[in-house]
C-alpha cells in the first residue's frame, strides 16, 4: 500500500527530508524460534489468532507515520510498543537511516483481525542515525519504553536487538514484492516482549534506543483517547 508522507530526521551532521512511500511493520521477529512460538500462544490464549507465517509484514499506508507529540486513537484498548525502524533512502542497506518508533495496536479488534489492529499512527522520533554507523554493534543497541512521565526507570519494555533478527535476515524474509521497491519505505522491526507481560493502555509513551556509548534516540507521545462512558 503506497502514501507520500513528509519526513524530517536530524542526523549529527545535519537534517534530512525524505518522503515515505511505504509502511511495513514485521511482526514475530524474535531471533529465537522457541521464544516465537511460546509468545504465539500466549497470544493465543487472549484470542489472538496465530500468523500464517513467521515473520509477517504488515504493508500499511505511510500517513500513519507521525512526529507529532500527540495522536489521536479511536479507542482505549489502544497500547504502544518500543520498536527500531528503518528508514531506506535508496534501495541499499548500508545507506539506510535507522530510528525509534512505537507501533500502536488496538489490542481489542487484534482478536479479529490484527492488519486492522494496526491501521492506527505509528509515531517516530525526529531524530536518526546512519545504519552503516550503528551496524557493528547493533545486536547491543538497548530498546526501552516506559509509561509513566515521571519515571523512566519504571521499565514497560527493556532488551536489546539481540533479541531481534538483524536487518539483514528481515529483509531476507521481506516478500518480493516489498523488497523490490525498498526506495522511500520506512520499516519497523518488531519489538521485544513486555516487562510484565501485560498489555498497558496508558495516555502516554516514551520509548529510546541507546548505543552503547550513552547516545539515545527518543520518541515520546501523547495518545489522545475517546472519554470513558458512563454505565
Amino acid at each position: 500500500m503506497t502514501s507520500m508522507k513528509e519526513l524530517s530526521f536530524a542526523l549529527e551532521d545535519r537534517t534530512i527530508r525524505i518522503t515515505a512511500e511505504r509502511l511495513v511493520v514485521a511482526g514475530y521477529t524474535g531471533r529465537n524460534p522457541s521464544d516465537v512460538q511460546r509468545h504465539i500462544r500466549e497470544l493465543e490464549l487472549h484470542g489472538v489468532p496465530p500468523p500464517p507465517a513467521v515473520p509477517i509484514f504488515y504493508d500499511l499506508s505511510a500517513q500513519y507515520l507521525s512526529q507529532s507529540p500527540s495522536v489521536r486513537v479511536p479507542s482505549r484498548t489502544v497500547s504502544g510498543e518500543a520498536e527500531a525502524a528503518l528508514i531506506f533512502i535508496s534501495s541499499e542497506l548500508g545507506e539506510a537511516l535507522v530510528t525509534v518508533g512505537s507501533d500502536l495496536t488496538d489490542r481489542a479488534l487484534e482478536r479479529r483481525s490484527i492488519l486492522e489492529a494496526k491501521e492506527l499512527p505509528k509515531p517516530i522520533a525526529t531524530r536518526a542515525w546512519r545504519y552503516r554507523d550503528v551496524r557493528d554493534f547493533w545486536d547491543a543497541l538497548e530498546l526501552i519504553s516506559w509509561i509513566t512521565p515521571e519515571d523512566k526507570t519504571d521499565y514497560y519494555q527493556r532488551g536489546t536487538l539481540a533479541e531481534l533478527l538483524r536487518p539483514e535476515e528481515l529483509l531476507d524474509r521481506l516478500p518480493q514484492p516489498m523488497r523490490a521497491q525498498l526506495a522511500g519505505t520506512v520499516l519497523l522491526l518488531g519489538t521485544i516482549p513486555l516487562c510484565q507481560n501485560s498489555f498497558s493502555f496508558s495516555q502516554y509513551f516514551a520509548c529510546e534506543l541507546i548505543a552503547p556509548d550513552g547516545r539515545a534516540l527518543r520518541c515520546d507521545f501523547t495518545l489522545e483517547m475517546p472519554h470513558e462512558t458512563g454505565g
